[in-house]
């Protein structure tokens, strides 16, 4: 296993005056300043800046880890790690024109960052084995991505979102809830979790009532979920649906008192006022909806709960108040949305750099077919064995990151789940979590609960 000496100290840093950014709609190009005398190494960046989900804020991070990687003598020593940008929407059609795109247009790529959202990941992952690049996404969390035969060269920062069912069937558990129904998109990213969530319900006898999918209006599923007397729902779709629902919800008061949605938690902020198009529901009634509604938000953890040095120097809290701050403060930022998605941004680029540097040593000492020795800079699009090296190297990555312990497991990473409830500030706070490793007690309260009596009515099935 690979461990790198964790810095006592926060490196002072300045951000590089020479960085731009420019969104406009489809394509975010960084370009950096010229690192001296060292090699160019270039990392193809892929995540959504519109679209679905915004994930514009992973920029400051991901633009600290490069600098904090850069600035040491012990860590690709000879290199100059950089990112060149696209903006994939969330859209799978559009990830794998910007693939193509990345890949046919200098300089080369040595590796893929992204995508962001589950489909574009899919379009990318499944179409970059053929060039022997390794993706490494920051934030999918699709079940179908876990498939080593279709996605063979695909790793992820994020845990999986049908890891997320665990957490899900202990909440029912504990406030007695014995019916329970879904609603989903029609997204692998969701059906795929929902079909794992039936067999976990099933062996906790909790009866699931119905299961409702929809493309892109879910008036029939709501009212059908009204229909069923769904009073426990688990919704699972991006944000700019959750819209439609809400809205459709609140016309037959499903949002209020006796009701409790779970939500998959990696929403941003006050989702319900981006205005991601047509609804109907002023933006003052989806507001209400959802401000009255009992809802949790199920997520894997990002920020580590924990006042350990994590690797780079920084500690959580403090990656997070930097992060919160450059968003604020630095105009070249400005155009970006905060993401509590973040710190697995900036725990994806230190994963990729730790891999790569393992790779120097292996490549030195590693015989190749044709008889020529390589360097991290002679990496082709045709180099099969040189990305078996990077492959294995990224295979065996440990460090203690922002978001936790980072290690892989064909791919996947394993975390812990944070259980969050949306407060009266309308914003969700922590008031638990979930962890697999405490066999005994796995799920924990941090928080009491915002309504009064758990096991009153609006907590029956």
């Amino acid at each position: 296993m690979m461990l790198l000496h964790i810095e006592e100290h926060l490196f002072i840093l300045t951000i590089l005056s020479g960085l731009l950014l420019a969104i406009n709609g489809q394509v975010t190009n960084i370009s950096q300043e010229d690192g001296g005398m060292k090699i160019p190494l270039y990392i193809g960046g892929l995540l959504p800046f519109s679209g679905g989900w915004d994930g514009s804020g992973l920029v400051p991070g991901i633009d600290f880890a490069l600098e904090q990687i850069n600035a040491r003598e012990d860590l690709l020593a000879e290199y100059d790690l950089r990112i060149v940008w696209n903006d994939t929407q969330c859209s799978p059609g559009l990830s794998s024109r910007v693939f193509f795109d990345q890949i046919y247009r200098e300089p080369q790529k040595i590796m893929i960052l992204g995508g962001g959202c589950s489909v574009g990941s899919e379009a990318i992952a499944s179409t970059a084995h053929y060039w022997n690049l390794i993706s490494v996404s920051p934030t999918s969390s699709s079940p179908a991505l876990s498939n080593r035969v279709k996605y063979p060269l695909f790793y992820r920062t994020q845990t999986t979102e049908h890891s997320l069912n665990p957490a899900r069937v202990a909440i029912m558990k504990e406030f007695g809830w014995t019916r329970v129904a879904t609603i989903h998109e029609n997204y692998e990213l969701f059906s795929l979790t929902v079909d794992d969530l039936v067999s976990e319900l099933k062996e906790a006898n909790i009866t699931l009532i119905t299961s409702e999918s929809f493309v892109d209006n879910p008036k029939n599923q709501i009212e059908n979920l009204k229909k069923q007397d769904a009073k426990i729902i688990i919704a699972l779709m991006y944000a700019d649906q959750a819209q439609k629902v809400f809205c459709e919800a609140s016309k037959l008061n499903m949002t209020g008192e006796g009701y409790v949605w779970m939500l998959v938690g990696w929403y941003n902020n006050k989702w319900w006022e981006v205005d991601f198009g047509p609804l109907e529901c002023t933006k003052e009634e989806l507001t209400e909806a959802v401000g009255r509604s009992n809802y949790f938000g199920i997520r894997s953890q990002g920020l580590s709960s924990t006042d350990e040095i994590a690797i780079g120097g920084v500690t959580a809290s403090g990656f997070d108040e930097y992060v919160r701050y450059q968003l604020d403060n630095n105009p070249k930022y400005s155009r970006l949305t905060f993401t509590s998605e973040h710190p697995f941004g900036y725990d994806t680029v230190w994963a990729i750099a730790l891999a790569l540097n393992e790779s120097i040593d292996i490549l030195k000492s590693t015989t190749f077919l044709d008889g020529r020795m390589r360097r991290l800079e002679d990496y082709t699009y045709d180099d099969k064995e040189m990305m078996m090296v990077l492959y294995k190297s990224l295979s065996e990555v440990l460090f203690l990151g922002v978001t936790g312990p980072v290690s892989f497991e064909k791919g996947d990473r394993v975390g812990i789940t944070i259980i969050r409830q949306l407060r009266e500030d309308l914003l969700e706070h922590k008031i638990g979590d979930f962890n697999p490793a405490h066999v005994q007690d796995p799920l924990r309260w941090t928080r009491d609960i915002m309504w009064p009596d758990r096991k009153k009515d609006q907590s029956r099935g």
